[in-house]
């Protein structure tokens, strides 16, 4: 299964290769040093399948990147 992942201000969001949306992980940057995640939600059929944890290490990997 290829995944592809997309971001904006507050969200994240990951889809299959098809450009269905099977999850993604609201956020606040409240500082330099402090991001709050909200919620981190994948669609039933997609869990089990490690895409919350591809989705908070990129977000982890994009954080560290940006500052």
């Amino acid at each position: 299964m290829t995944i592809a992942v997309g971001w904006s201000r507050n969200w994240f969001q990951s889809t299959q290769a098809r450009q269905y949306l099977i999850g993604g992980l609201f956020y606040y940057i409240l500082d330099k040093q402090t991001v709050h995640m909200d919620k981190i939600v994948v669609e039933g059929h997609y869990r089990k399948n490690g895409i919350s944890d591809g989705l908070l290490q990129e977000l982890f990997k994009r954080l560290r990147n940006k500052h």
